[in-house]
């Protein structure tokens, strides 16, 4: 195996436009795989990272990481896939062995925890520039790039009749979503459920709700057309910003079993707890800016045990999550082509930013054609 030449969209400073150049990378390691990227969603995190509006991460970098592609090398040791296998990839690549991956909780995996932002487990990053200078890989990632080095616990296989374009979202967007649902808020047939924001992780969690028997589902967005795909998704009901902060809770039978909070709105992140009934459980997995502080009546917390969760990344097992989420989709019950608004190639991944900022759409995707 050798380094190839990949052309990759840098970001060199947050205060200017991305940089697209050909850097080298190198094949993978023991336990890695390299990948031939087809689809990498454009999500709210990569556009704050670029923008500044989050600041933790080194650059020079390449990010992206929301991504789906072809295996075409892999390393000693790697028995999970093969040459060939078409993939989705994970942000989160759990060890396995530590004392969180062996109590299921692998997306707070000892060793992502300590290896800090930028590099693989080892500590390395696979790419440079033509300089030799290392460039970070954002997000344990960097999938903004023809090609990418991953561990191989951070890939799941999928069939052969899951586009690329629906896999991309499913690392991410889909299975955040879901599992704040499904892993974080465990939620049971028959409860309660309020969704705040309905972009791609909202109505993931609808849609996750939906198959989890949750009654009633309702939805919370500014926006007419994602309200309007709540409604078709799985929502009994769906509020207006309006209407949301003037809730009658009487009309919800006095409050929610569970809340997920995708908006990253600071006023709705700060109402949630009075929505909860008692022993219900907030999880928070919208993002506000990186010095906002949660406020919360800590006596309410003691006095009814209610529950505020974050959630990393639908605390994601790779192995086990993606592959269900590529089998639910082609069993027809993940509706996820809805999400998809727009695709652009690499190199106009600076109008698919803007996408986003104008709200365009679900998901602008960055896809590369067939070799």
């Amino acid at each position: 195996m050798n380094e190839l030449i990949t052309n990759a969209a840098v970001l060199r400073d947050s205060k200017k436009p991305l940089s697209f150049e050909e850097l080298t990378i190198e094949p993978p390691k023991a336990g890695e795989v390299r990948i031939a990227l087809r689809s990498c969603g454009v999500c709210h995190t990569d556009y704050s990272l670029a923008k500044g509006i989050l600041d933790h991460q080194p650059v020079p970098s390449v990010l992206g990481h929301e991504g789906s592609g072809i295996i075409t090398d892999i390393g000693a040791g790697v028995s999970n896939v093969v040459v060939g296998d078409h993939v989705v990839m994970a942000p989160i690549a759990p060890c396995g062995q530590c004392n969180r991956c062996l109590n299921n909780e692998g997306a707070y995996c000892k060793r992502e925890e300590e290896r800090g932002w930028g590099v693989l487990p080892d500590g390395r990053t696979p790419l440079k520039d033509k300089q030799g200078e290392k460039i970070a890989v954002a997000l344990n990632s960097a999938f903004f790039s023809d090609y990418a080095v991953v561990p191989s616990t951070a890939v799941a296989k999928i069939p052969k009749d899951v586009s690329f374009e629906i896999a991309s979202l499913l690392g991410c967007a889909v299975v955040s979503g879901y599992g704040a649902v499904v892993n974080t808020a465990e939620v049971q047939v028959g409860s309660s459920i309020l969704v705040v924001g309905l972009g791609g992780v909202g109505l993931s969690s609808v849609m996750a709700a939906k198959i989890r028997g949750v009654y009633p589902i309702i939805g919370v967005d500014p926006s007419n057309e994602r309200r309007d795909l709540g409604k078709q998704i799985g929502c009994d009901e769906v509020l207006t910003v309006d209407e949301f902060n003037s809730i009658d809770l009487k009309n919800f039978n006095g409050g929610f079993d569970t809340i997920i909070e995708a908006s990253g709105s600071k006023p709705a992140i700060e109402k949630c707890i009075s929505l909860l009934r008692r022993h219900g459980i907030c999880v928070y997995v919208g993002a506000a800016e990186s010095t906002y502080e949660l406020k919360i009546p800590h006596l309410e917390l003691v006095a009814t045990g209610k529950r505020l969760s974050g959630c990393l990344t639908g605390e994601v097992r790779p192995a086990v999550d993606l592959a269900n989420l590529a089998k639910l989709y082609s069993a027809g019950r993940l509706p996820l082509d809805i999400f998809i608004s727009n695709r652009r190639p690499l190199n106009e991944l600076e109008l698919a930013f803007d996408d986003l900022e104008k709200n365009i759409g679900l998901r602008t995707l960055i896809t590369w054609p067939e070799k």
